[in-house]
C-alpha cells in the first residue's frame, strides 16, 4: 500500500469473495495506472480527476480479488454502458464512494447474477430530491417502522434498488427505473430485503419475480443482490 491505497480487505462467505479497498483521492496521479498495472482507457484518460482515481481503486480491487481466487486477468475491459467485461467463468460487480471502492465476484456456477453498490449517506436535500423517483411512500414506510429515519431509509433503498439493477443488467441489456421493481418485505434481524418485479424485463426476471438483497449499514450502506435463475423444466 502506498499513500493511495491506504488498506485492503478480502474475505469470502458463501461461495462469494468480497474485496473492500480504502484510497485517498489527494495522492492520486496518473502513474499509478502504470504502477498498479491497471489499463487506463482513453474515456478515462479525458476523465476528471476523482472519477479517474475511482477507476483505478475500483479496477484494483477487481484485479486484486480475480487473482486471489486464481482467475487473473491483464485487463477487465469496459463494455456497453460502461460495464466491466469478466472472465467468462466468473461473474463480478464493481462499486465506489469517493474514497471506498469494492468488488465482488463469484464463480458462475454457483450463482447466476451478482450486484454490489456502497453509498455514503444521502443528504437529507437530496433524499428528498429524489426520493420520487426512488421510492414509494409505502417503500420507506417498511424501512421507517424498523427504526430507520427518513435519510437512511432513502439511503437504503437507493441503494438496494442500484445493486438490482447491477446484477440483472447483464440479462436485461438495458436500462429501467427504479419502480421496475418494489420492496414488499424487510427482515432487518436478517438484514434482507424483498422486492418483487413490477414490469417484464425479460423472459426470467418477469412480473411478480422476487428478488433479494443483503444489506450491511455502518459508515456506509451496502447492499448486495445475488442469486440463481429458476431451472428450465
Amino acid at each position: 500500500m502506498n499513500s493511495f491505497f491506504v488498506s485492503e480487505k478480502i474475505a469470502c462467505a458463501k461461495g462469494v469473495f468480497c474485496n473492500e479497498l480504502i484510497f485517498n483521492t489527494a495522492s492520486f496521479d496518473l502513474s499509478l495506472f502504470h504502477r498498479y498495472k491497471v489499463r487506463l482507457p482513453e474515456s478515462v484518460c479525458r476523465a476528471v480527476k476523482k472519477r479517474q482515481a475511482e477507476f483505478l481503486a475500483g479496477r484494483y480491487a477487481a484485479h486484486q480479488l480475480l487473482e486471489y481466487m486464481g482467475q487473473a486477468t491483464k485487463d477487465i475491459p469496459i463494455g456497453i454502458h460502461s460495464s466491466p467485461v469478466w472472465p467468462t467463468n466468473i461473474i463480478a460487480s464493481i462499486s465506489h464512494t469517493s474514497h471506498k471502492a469494492i468488488c465482488v465476484a463469484t464463480h458462475r456456477k454457483s450463482y447466476d447474477f451478482i450486484g454490489v453498490d456502497i453509498e455514503e449517506f444521502l443528504s437529507e436535500n437530496i433524499a428528498k430530491d429524489i426520493n420520487d423517483v426512488v421510492a414509494k411512500k409505502n417503500e420507506l414506510d417498511l424501512l421507517i417502522a424498523e427504526g430507520h429515519s427518513f435519510v437512511k431509509a432513502m439511503t437504503i433503498l437507493f441503494s438496494a434498488k442500484e445493486s438490482i439493477f447491477k446484477a440483472l443488467y447483464p440479462y436485461v441489456k438495458c436500462y429501467f427505473d427504479f419502480s421496475a421493481v418494489k420492496l414488499c418485505d424487510y427482515s432487518k434481524m436478517k438484514n434482507e430485503l424483498k422486492f418483487v418485479i413490477q414490469e417484464h424485463l425479460t423472459q426470467d426476471f418477469t412480473i411478480d419475480r422476487q428478488v433479494f438483497v443483503k444489506i450491511k449499514v455502518d459508515n456506509y450502506v451496502k447492499s448486495l443482490c445475488l442469486g440463481k435463475l429458476p431451472i428450465s423444466l
